[in-house]
């Protein structure tokens, strides 16, 4: 079974391409189906500076020896387990494809970030009816 690699911190996580259908990162197809090893590595080196940046940042990658490029910004904060998680956004093209993604990245005790299921926010609260007062 082939394999997206997919990196945040120094460690390697292998996210089969069945498990990606229904993922954030896309299916077959996608850009990151078609980045080459230098694309992941410049891909992941930017996840890592938007990971470590403030949030609303775009940091944009390119490798224009694959014409391969993208950008990524860490649109919210949250915590899971007591980690300290980050939504990531962004888009990436390769080889004629452009997609968005999203996905969550938490900082581990060893402090390096990997990817984490997805964690929708929190719906807001509905707004307090009223109550009718006597006049």
């Amino acid at each position: 079974m082939s394999a997206i690699r997919m990196t945040i911190g120094t460690g390697l996580i292998l996210v089969p391409l069945l498990a990606l259908a229904a993922s954030p990162l896309g299916g077959p197809g996608s850009p990151f189906e078609r980045f080459t090893d230098a694309d992941y590595e410049m891909f992941r080196d930017n996840a890592r500076q938007v990971a470590d940046g403030p949030l609303g940042e775009v940091k944009a990658w390119s490798n224009a020896k694959s014409g391969a490029h993208g950008t990524a910004k860490a649109v919210r904060d949250y915590q899971r387990d007591a980690a300290a998680c980050r939504e990531l956004r962004g888009e990436n093209y390769a080889r004629g494809r452009t997609e968005a993604f999203r996905l969550a990245i938490c900082k581990e005790a060893d402090g390096k970030w990997r990817l984490a299921p997805y964690e929708p926010p929190p719906k807001p609260a509905s707004p307090a009816v009223p109550s009718s007062a006597p006049r």
